[in-house]
């Protein structure tokens, strides 16, 4: 088959989930056979050796790459120009001629797009990521100020983007809860709609990786956290929890960039090191090291890949209860309420005797094996299906 992704995020240039994972599912799907190419907004760093990633222009004044840097205004006035089809990538696309049509995040491509490529009779599976179709940030976070006005704004950003963007042939949601999210404003109503988790690469066992962690027996355990430094992910909260703690139960590693790293280093805490955003390699040796893993995130959350990292090398693991965050978990690792710094601060007293549940652990790291997950996703590609 020939398969075009359109995708507004994809390595090297993925700033989230979303796009390493477009790149999991292109690189599994030409692997088997199929004819994979994937359309990505300009600018894009990745495109000179790769035949198979076509660079189109955004119809909008701001390219998507650059909208974080916008003003309020600028931004609002972007997500209105980018309701509408891009008629140069429905071009594009078509000339291709694809029996399907895969579609990921799609600020910047054109909310209006995959629809045209619908009504030409292209097949249209679409992967939800977050809620960014309802909220242009992509965030809602847990007890927001001001909530009812951004219900409105919600309500009204999702009856404009759905008129835009139609309905696939088939909603693939990582979990239950975004699924039911969508449909709460009224989306997918004419779609064949289904839960497949997230692929992740080829999953470890995990007592192999216990076993490796005698390598690194002589360094002092400590209890990690991996991700956007900011107070909407946690970071204050954890370090309040942390604060509290007497003695300390080792180091409290933090690796990340984000805008509330410099407050934590003024701290000038000796039990707590800011290691910044780190290669595979040298993030796998802290995993490896590590006793405790902890999300401590406000925000609405889907299914965090970093808690499947976490619990592919055997580490307990304490979440915010937000989102999809306790589907993904279920009886894994300990739930807390997002912001309360008291009940995490309980948690990792416990957690830190608390032996994992390796068992556990490998069952829902085998649901989402890539070979599983896209041989789901690609039994979807037939209309036989519906």
């Amino acid at each position: 088959m020939r398969i075009a992704i359109l995708t507004n995020s994809y390595p090297p240039d993925a700033r989230g989930g979303s796009g390493q994972i477009a790149k999991l599912e292109s690189d599994w799907l030409a692997s088997h056979g199929h004819e994979v190419r994937i359309w990505v907004p300009a600018p894009f760093s990745g495109s000179a050796n790769n035949s198979q990633i076509q660079v189109f222009k955004s119809q909008s004044s701001i390219a998507y790459p650059n909208l974080g840097n916008q003003n309020p205004l600028s931004r609002l006035i972007f997500h209105f120009e980018d309701l509408a089809p891009n008629a140069e990538l429905v071009e594009s696309i078509r000339n291709f001629k694809p029996d399907i049509l895969l579609t990921h995040n799609l600020t910047g491509c054109g909310w209006g797009t995959p629809n045209m490529l619908k009504k030409a009779g292209i097949r249209w599976l679409h992967i939800l990521h977050d809620v960014q179709m309802i909220e242009p940030s992509g965030q809602i976070q847990h007890q927001e100020s001001l909530s009812n006005i951004k219900k409105l704004w919600r309500k009204f950003w999702a009856t404009r983007r759905s008129r835009a963007f139609g309905n696939p042939d088939v909603v693939i949601s990582p979990s239950g809860w975004l699924l039911t999210f969508h449909k709460q404003f009224n989306l997918f109503h004419g779609s064949e709609s289904i839960v497949i988790p997230n692929p992740t690469a080829e999953p470890r066992k995990i007592q192999d990786a216990r076993c490796n962690r005698a390598e690194f027996d002589k360094i002092q355990s400590s209890v990690l956290y991996v991700g956007r430094v900011s107070k909407e992910k946690g970071a204050e909260v954890l370090v309040k929890a942390w604060q509290n703690l007497s003695p300390k139960p080792g180091k409290l590693k933090i690796i990340g960039d984000g805008p509330y790293l410099e407050t934590i280093k003024q701290l000038n805490d000796p039990t707590i090191e800011c290691l910044g955003a780190l290669d595979h390699g040298e993030l796998a040796k802290h995993y490896a090291d590590a006793s405790l893993f902890i999300f401590p995130s406000l925000l609405m959350e889907n299914q965090p890949t970093v808690l499947l990292e976490a619990m592919s090398y055997g580490l307990n693991i304490i979440a915010s209860d937000i989102g999809g965050v306790g589907e993904l978990l279920g009886n894994y690792g300990t739930l807390v309420t997002p912001g309360n710094v008291a009940e995490l601060t309980t948690a990792i007293t416990k957690q830190l005797t608390k032996k994992p549940d390796l068992a556990k652990g490998q069952e829902i790291l085998e649901t989402h094996d890539i070979n599983r997950v896209m041989t789901s996703l690609s039994n979807h590609f037939a209309k036989s299906n519906l």
